[in-house]
């Protein structure tokens, strides 16, 4: 007789095996197998892509395999998931700071100007200088602010 085989802390499917007959019980003329606690006669179904299998309840059911899987806590920290079940309360993408986003394209913004600034004295182009000479205070304004 097969029987399947499921982890005992996680319950997650672990291998195929033949149950043995129980000889004290068999004695009787009536074939009798010893079960494991963590064994069940129920077939697991092949289990989709990214999934396994996991004995619950008196069935198999399949959920999602993350580990390996990189996680991140409430304060960003990166996590990688090394349990069944492990991810849950965690997140899938950092969370984005938006003031720091913020700061990094304003940022960004100023070392355009300062580019462009330098690009026209460059060429000499002093009738955009007032305008961007205007645009880069109100950057750095911003910035301060």
């Amino acid at each position: 007789m097969k029987i399947y085989i499921y982890d005992t802390q996680t319950n997650e499917y672990l291998y195929e095996a033949e149950a043995q007959i129980d000889p004290l019980a068999s004695s009787k003329g009536e074939t009798i197998y010893l079960m494991p606690p963590n064994a069940t006669q129920t077939v697991p179904k092949e289990p989709k892509t990214g999934f396994v299998n996991i004995f619950t309840a008196g069935k198999w059911e399949q959920i999602r395999d993350e580990r390996g899987e990189i996680y991140y806590d409430d304060d960003n920290n990166a996590v990688t998931i090394t349990k069944l079940g492990q991810e849950i309360g965690l997140n899938k993408e950092p969370k984005i700071d938006e003031k720091a986003k913020a700061l990094a394209q304003l940022e960004a913004d100023i070392k355009e100007c300062e580019d462009d600034i330098k690009h026209a004295l460059i060429i000499g182009n002093t009738a955009v200088l007032e305008s961007l000479r205007n645009e880069y205070k109100e950057l750095i304004i911003q910035r301060e602010g």
